[in-house]
């Protein structure tokens, strides 16, 4: 265990009011030190509805003073952080069955405006009738009034990075990843540990802070003496996004299902819709958008913008849900306070104090009241800012950090040594750096990209043409000399009208063997204009959408198989790495020692108490140990460079081993659950294969359908004598036609049949190779279960064969330096106790080794 300094403040928790304690803090001259388990704004702090506001709704349950304070808030952070809080237009539409009437709405909102201090910020308006069409297609049937007004949005993720930034510039240190293991109260200082990389750290601090969020609870369940806890609801809060254009503000709306407040808005060029209130009572770390919540949200959308009339689940580009955390209550999540909650156990000293709830755009002051309110419990220090005065910018990603660390998961302002590398670092660089794991990882976003792909083509294309021609010489078409002529009954008619006026007609006689000549168009020619096509209907298409999605699902199937794979890999590395140190250890003392008593044994020669053929024996011995010495150290460092090639690091990386074969015995759980093996990672991910065939069989059915395919063309043709394209006062001709094309299968000898036969017997191919899967991940479970069992008992006579062979070798060694064995004895007695310990230490890589496999083959997961 390392021992760090004593700090002011220690925080647990990197999320928006973590990192806006530790500016505060810092702000006021105290140090600070803040542990997050993963990744800054893990949390809900990067799953909010990324408004800066002042929580117009909350007016209606007259929380008069959080609408006042997060207005002003709301000011300062336009102001401090202009690139990366903005100010956007909010729109409230007023249908006839809304809630809230035209009226109410206007009063809400100019109380808002006077708690927003009548700023021009803060005003609002009427959208004029005539302008409601141009409200991104917004539905205006039974639509009675629109209202705009203008509050704040931001990325949240990026806000907490830069406040944390700023944080450091003065002086607070973070540590990240940082698993907070415990934290033991004495009578001046709190003393925190924490692991790193799988190395346990330890510091003391005045004040602990416990700003873990949902997790807070369980932050308080490490700390001794246990600290009271306050009783809390967790509310789930999902948002879908939509791969469509975003719209030109946000779009405040009343859901149709139960009147709750639901934003429409644009998120990085796309749009996105939240938020639903859901109870959770599960894992944190482990919240997902609900199907239901999801297809409510599809719901709002179709229901106010007519252009999502047909959205749903499947058209869903992302989704994610953050946690709330809010007072324990029976009624509705809406009903309850927002206001943040410092909860103190006052029994215990130094108090350690936790943040419940709160508001995104509160932090900033929030943090300040939290600073100002235990300031008495701290030494007095020298203020070196006030955070109302620090600018905050835009700052990269730390994940970025720690995916280009090298040696280190951990990403800390205050350094941690490069060199050393635990079992749990190893694989937490391999889950994101190795090979295996990025190839699956791109093969994972192929697919995604491959079902978009798949999605835009029975989407509306649209190809523009622009053509120009300059014909140096005009074609020219050619025809029989008759084929423009007189038919035989008007040359008759002529004759006879020639012979009554006695005016004769000299017509040429027809040559039925002349040819004539004929040049049409203009020596220049241009035309501009564009197709659009659309796919009406076709069966392959509506199933090559469900194989890409089924693709894409069966990709991140993969992936996590491939992490399993992963894991396991880089555990026998790591075992691997340390039996060869172990090994070489091994070799070394039995070097050291053995050249010791050739020392000895080599004195007592020169005494004449032995025979020189002693001496001989043992540097005999002496030389073989050094030549397997050699032999080790250079398998070591083979073992080494594969450890590294395993996890992604370039195999010349200097690393140094934290963990122990011993060590890791001692931390690994022995028990293992019972599974459903059809649920394992290589069960599931060949039951998407059969899928997968499934649906190939469907296509080829759905083949001999029509394919029914419309299209438009507009164009603008000119023909000119002289280049002069550009002369705007010349004509151009317009063409446009618009039509239909089918496309049907008609006869083909029988080949579809076939086909269709083929993708059968792939689906029995398929069926057979899921039963293969499954009946080798039982064998494999099996198989498993039973060399852990063979590996603990074998471990435990392999520690008593050493434990015997070391006795023997004490009482031979002392025996041979009374003179009463000789070195032949020496020497059998220590080949027996290599032996020996050699064996102890392939049955303790065997050991976690089979620990390994076992619990690679109890991983499962769900679909």
């Amino acid at each position: 265990m390392t021992s760090n300094k004593t700090y002011d403040y220690v925080i647990i928790g990197g999320g928006i009011h973590g990192v806006g304690v530790a500016q505060a803090a810092a702000a006021a001259g105290y140090s600070v030190l803040v542990l997050e388990q993963t990744a800054l704004a893990n949390g809900t702090s990067s799953k909010s509805s990324k408004l800066i506001h002042g929580g117009l709704r909350y007016l209606e349950t007259a929380q008069i003073k959080l609408v006042f304070e997060c207005l002003s808030e709301r000011a300062l952070l336009l102001e401090l952080a202009p690139d990366i809080v903005r100010l956007e237009p909010f729109y409230i539409p007023i249908y006839k069955n809304t809630t809230r009437r035209p009226w109410e709405i206007w009063t809400g909102l100019s109380l808002y405006s006077v708690l927003g201090k009548l700023k021009s910020d803060t005003r609002f308006e009427s959208i004029p009738e005539n302008k409601w069409s141009g409200l991104d297609g917004l539905a205006t049937e039974n639509l009675q009034a629109v209202f705009r007004y203008n509050d704040g949005a931001t990325d949240d993720a990026a806000l907490t990075r830069a406040v944390m930034k700023s944080a450091s510039t003065l002086g607070a240190e973070l540590v990240m990843p940082a698993t907070f293991i415990s934290s033991d109260a004495s009578k001046e200082m709190n003393v925190v540990n924490y692991s790193v990389n799988g190395t346990i750290h330890s510091c003391k601090c005045r004040l602990l802070v416990n700003a873990a969020g949902p997790w807070a609870n369980l932050v308080l369940d490490k700390v001794n003496p246990t600290p009271k806890k306050r009783e809390f609801d967790l509310i789930a809060g999902a948002h879908i996004v939509i791969d469509s254009p975003p719209p030109n503000g946000m779009f405040y709306v009343e859901a149709p299902q139960d009147r709750r407040a639901v934003f429409v808005m644009p998120w990085k060029g796309k749009t996105m819709i939240g938020t639903t209130e859901t109870a959770f009572n599960g894992d944190p770390s482990k919240v997902r958008p609900l199907e239901s919540e999801e297809t409510y949200l599809c719901e709002v959308a179709a229901h106010y913008f007519p252009k999502f009339k047909d959205l749903t689940r499947e058209n869903i580009d992302s989704s994610f849900a953050g946690l709330r955390v809010l007072p324990h209550a029976t009624g509705k999540a809406f009903s309850r306070p927002r206001e943040t909650t410092f909860h103190v156990d006052k029994k215990l000293a130094p108090r350690i104090i936790t943040i419940y709830g709160g508001k995104l755009t509160a932090f900033r002051i929030t943090s300040e009241k939290f600073v100002a309110k235990f300031a008495n419990m701290l030494p007095k220090r020298k203020r070196k800012a006030w955070t109302n005065k620090l600018k905050l910018k835009p700052v990269l990603s730390l994940i970025t950090a720690i995916f280009l660390s090298t040696i280190s998961t951990t990403t800390t302002l205050a350094q941690t040594s490069p060199t050393e590398l635990s079992l749990e670092g190893a694989l937490e660089i391999a889950k994101e750096s190795s090979y295996s794991m990025r190839i699956a990882k791109y093969r994972e976003l192929e697919a995604e990209t491959t079902r978009k792909q798949v999605l835009a083509s029975g989407l509306p294309h649209i190809n523009g043409t622009i053509d120009y021609n300059n014909f140096i010489e005009i074609p020219t078409q050619v025809a029989p000399a008759d084929a423009f002529a007189f038919p035989d009954y008007l040359n008759t008619y002529l004759y006879d009208l020639g012979v009554a006026t006695g005016v004769p007609i000299n017509a040429p006689p027809v040559d039925p063997n002349a040819i004539s000549e004929f040049q049409f168009g203009s020596p220049q020619s241009a035309s501009i204009g564009f197709t659009a096509t659309q796919l009406i209907f076709s069966g392959s298409y509506i199933v090559a959408l469900q194989v890409a999605k089924v693709f894409e699902e069966s990709k991140a199937i993969t992936t996590a198989k491939t992490e399993v794979e992963t894991i396991k890999a880089v555990s026998f590395a790591y075992h691997t790495c340390l039996a060869a140190a172990r090994n070489v250890e091994t070799l070394r003392s039995a070097l050291k020692l053995t050249e010791k008593v050739f020392q000895e044994t080599k004195a007592m020669a020169e005494e004449g108490f032995i025979e020189s053929n002693d001496v001989d024996v043992i540097e005999l011995s002496v030389r073989k140990l050094k030549h397997e010495l050699a032999n080790s150290e250079l398998q070591q460092e083979l073992t080494l460079s594969l450890l590294l090639f395993q996890i992604g690091l370039p195999v010349d990386t200097k690393i140094e081993l934290t963990d122990t074969m011993e060590g890791l015995r001692q931390k690994m759980n022995i028990e293992f659950e019972e599974i459903d093996v059809a649920e394992s990672p290589s069960v599931m991910e060949q039951r998407y294969l059969y899928e997968l065939s499934d649906w190939n069989f469907k296509s080829k059915k759905m083949s001999s359908l029509p394919t029914i395919s419309g299209f438009y063309t507009n164009s603008q043709n000119a023909q000119r004598d002289v280049f002069n394209m550009f002369d705007f006062n010349e004509k151009w001709y317009p063409t446009q036609l618009w039509g239909l094309q089918i496309k049907m299968p008609l006869f083909g000898s029988f080949e579809g049949k076939h086909i269709r036969k083929k993708a059968l017997v792939q689906t029995y191919l398929a069926a057979t190779a899921l039963e293969l899967a499954t009946q080798a991940a039982e064998l494999e479970l099996s198989a498993a279960r039973a060399e852990f069992k063979r590996a603990t008992s074998s471990i435990l006579e392999a520690e008593s064969n050493v434990q015997l062979a070391s006795r023997i070798y004490d009482n031979v060694t002392l025996a041979h330096n009374e003179g009463v064995k000789s070195s032949f004895e020496l020497t059998q007695a220590q080949n027996d106790l290599l032996s020996g310990e050699g064996i102890l230490i392939g049955s303790q890589l065997n050991w976690l080794n089979a620990h390994a496999r076992l619990k690679a083959a109890t991983t499962t997961i769900s679909k």
